[in-house]
């Protein structure tokens, strides 16, 4: 019966030859109708390659590692051996206990595997304090993580005598430390103390736990580095001289490897670039395998690598941020298929405020939806023959370790860092980043597309992108800040003058002429001012420009923007100007589009101004501001 079966399978892909490489691209070229092949389908990625618009087996000839199951050296499968679960972590702020006490008793009794303590801000704990926050946490189910970066090894102390008075056995704590001196380092500037010290605290808590490898003393985090603006091999980068650097001065203190090994876990932002982040997670394991062999530890499977993953804070929005949790949707997805052992969603309302009941229950709902609905924790290795993100996973891995090579040149992490190459790098990307969102070929849903330039947020804003001290710097920090920050200013300017004077600017759009292009140049120009949150007078169009020019006056718009084809633009134009002329009215006409052959004559009759896709759509908008008194 197999061989029959088989039998007919070799008669069904008989029917279906095989299609090579050069007849796909073939075929796409024909489908593109003579437009460019390059610039139509391949994406130029800030890392430097190119993403090409499909993949064959061909493209992962030479891969070893896609023969070697999941579970097993180099775990870029995954690391575990079964299944693809991972725990669903809710980070809880600590400012005030009994609040915080109450979010960790519901997230754990809503099935959250593991709370992070985050403490933003320097508190002085009692023990009594200590356990009446962690009250709910029972040591034998939960996970616990302290997020206090220099302070953490004095919240461990309180841990360990927590787990004392319970008569709990130190083995049953399972969780991490969040220590991370580097981290630190690159976020404020300065150490602690320093970086000596802050090598001998390391040692130290591992020392401390060395009889449980299930609490991690050590966090590199890859966050510090996404959230401010790295690209992807970056990140992999300089995550990986970070946790080189601690394997390399421990062991020079006399740790073994093993035990460095055992002790350090990973924490990486994941963005909205779907499959890039798929692909980053597997290229960090494979990457960190590697690296962990060249130190001969005893055990292979202190070469795995522990990841926790969190949503990106970079690309959050605090207009429409209700889109915060699509973006964090998509993210979960990359998180989860990408083999993350555990995860944390934010909250969609947790850039600008302590994040509610409701907030929280979304976040750690979204989880149970992959793993309830979606089944996303049953299969092992989603992502196994995809030969896109196993071509995409080389791609990341082979240019993050050439750059960490140079890194490592430099006198790695700390060493660079202190030259200054890091930022530099980060800055550079961090400033294209900026011209693409400015240009809108970078988009935020709510913020520099689709605006709804009615709303108002600047009442609910308790608190905005709180900057790390970095009072007492020894070098240039990194600044995380996140992609929307700019335009969001740019309308909370807006907002604020509203408030001050009672009045948004007004924009009067005039559709006039062709119906198909007068619709389409008035969306995008509502899209355009919107952004600002200038106050959009939209209408469904005019049938004389003296109709037009009337309609403007009446309104008394402080902007006012034709919407036309480009041909009559030529025609239209000049009879409007002229009317609005007529009546005294001096707001500036702007036209939504780019007539080069007829941008002279325009500026003639009286247009100050185009609108259209090459613009820069930011300092367009500042500009319009700074005219009307905004800001």
């Amino acid at each position: 019966m197999a061989q029959a079966n088989h039998s007919a399978e070799e008669r069904l892909f008989a029917n279906f030859p095989p299609v090579s490489a050069a007849e796909w691209k073939d075929k796409i070229i024909k489908d593109l109708k003579g437009a460019d092949y390059e610039k139509k389908t391949v994406w130029q990625t800030l890392e430097g390659f190119n993403i090409q618009p499909f993949y064959t087996a061909e493209d992962t000839n030479g891969l070893d590692y896609l023969q070697t199951p999941p579970g097993e050296f180099p775990y870029v499968r995954s690391a575990k051996q079964q299944g693809n679960d991972w725990q669903i972590r809710e980070d809880v702020e600590i400012s005030d206990i009994g609040d915080a006490a109450r979010q960790i008793a519901e997230a754990l009794a809503k099935d959250a595997a593991a709370v992070g303590l985050l403490f933003k801000q320097p508190m002085a704990l009692t023990q009594s304090d200590f356990s009446r926050l962690i009250e709910a946490v029972d040591f034998e189910k939960h996970n616990i993580h302290l997020l206090a970066e220099k302070d953490s090894p004095l919240l461990f102390e309180l841990l360990t005598a927590e787990a004392a008075s319970r008569s709990a056995s130190f083995q049953s704590l399972k969780g991490s430390l969040g220590y991370d001196p580097l981290g630190s380092f690159a976020l404020t500037g300065r150490f602690a103390q320093d970086e000596k010290s802050a090598m001998l605290t390391a040692a130290k808590l591992i020392g401390a736990l060395k009889e449980n490898p299930n609490f991690k003393a050590i966090t590199v985090s890859g966050e510090v580095y996404h959230e401010s603006g790295a690209t992807t091999v970056q990140e992999l980068a300089f995550t990986l001289a970070a946790g080189n650097e601690y394997l390399a001065k421990l062991t020079e203190l006399g740790l073994s490897a093993d035990e460095v090994l055992s002790h350090i876990q990973f924490t990486f932002a994941i963005g909205s670039s779907y499959f890039k982040e798929i692909a980053k997670l597997r290229a960090a394991r494979l990457l960190w395998a590697q690296l962990a062999e060249a130190y001969a530890p005893a055990a292979k499977e202190s070469a795995k690598m522990k990841i926790h993953a969190v949503t990106s804070a970079w690309n959050m929005t605090i207009y429409d941020p209700h889109v915060n949790m699509l973006r964090a949707t998509t993210e979960a997805m990359s998180a989860a298929i990408g083999g993350c052992d555990s995860l944390t969603v934010r909250p969609f309302d947790s850039i600008y405020k302590t994040p509610d009941g409701f907030s929280n229950r979304i976040a750690r709902n979204l989880q149970h939806l992959l793993k309830c609905e979606s089944y996303l924790d049953k299969i092992i290795d989603p992502a196994s023959g995809s030969y896109y993100i196993e071509s995409l996973t080389d791609s990341l891995a082979s240019a993050a370790w050439k750059r960490f090579q140079e890194i490592e040149k430099e006198g790695g992490l700390s060493a660079s860092l202190r030259a200054g190459t890091i930022q530099k790098d980060i800055a550079a990307v961090q400033a294209e980043r900026n011209k693409r969102i400015e240009h809108r070929r970078q988009v935020f849903i709510g913020v520099t597309q689709y605006p709804n330039p009615a709303e108002r947020v600047s009442d609910s804003l308790k608190r905005l992108d709180v900057e790390p001290e970095t009072d007492g710097a020894e070098i240039a920090p990194l600044k995380p800040v996140r992609g929307a920050k700019a335009f969001e200013a740019c309308r909370l300017a807006t907002e604020f003058h509203a408030e001050k004077h009672g009045h948004r600017p007004k924009v009067f759009l005039l559709p006039i002429g062709d119906l198909a292009m007068r619709i389409a140049r008035a969306t995008f120009s509502y899209n355009f001012f919107g952004c600002a949150g200038f106050e959009i007078l939209s209408n469904n169009g005019f049938k004389t420009p003296e109709e037009g020019a009337a309609a403007a006056v009446a309104s008394g718009a402080d902007l006012v923007v034709l919407c036309s084809s480009d041909d009559e633009y030529a025609e239209l134009a000049k009879p409007i100007c002229e009317k609005l002329q007529e009546q005294k009215f001096t707001a500036p006409v702007i036209i939504a589009g780019n007539p080069k052959e007829h941008i002279d004559a325009l500026v003639q009759a009286g247009i100050s101004d185009f609108i259209h896709v090459r613009s820069n759509v930011l300092e367009t908008l500042r500009k319009y501001q700074r005219m009307l008194g905004v800001g």
